[in-house]
């Protein structure tokens, strides 16, 4: 379990970002190279090494920031979108 003061999480011991990525992508037929992963927290940490790409919000944990293969600008000032946009003009 974790909890903050808005929040309280129950999980297996088994489950895991990581592990529902992976089984979405397989229920998908995506491949986890094609894949990104945005996280602010430690609980991203293995879903977003997990992913193609793995993409960490500026105002996230060090540790996230230190795996991640891009950092984007926090939500304040609408990082997801700013990422999201860059990855589709590709």
């Amino acid at each position: 379990t974790t909890s903050v003061s808005t929040n309280i999480e129950m999980n297996s011991v088994t489950a895991g970002k990581d592990r529902g990525l992976a089984a979405l992508c397989g229920e998908l037929g995506i491949d986890l190279r094609n894949t990104a992963a945005f996280g602010d927290g430690s609980n991203d940490l293995k879903m977003i090494s997990a992913a193609g790409l793995g993409v960490a919000m500026a105002n996230g944990d060090e540790r996230l920031k230190a795996a991640a293969g891009l950092i984007a600008p926090d939500n304040n000032a609408a990082g997801f979108a700013e990422i999201i946009m860059r990855l589709l003009e590709q």
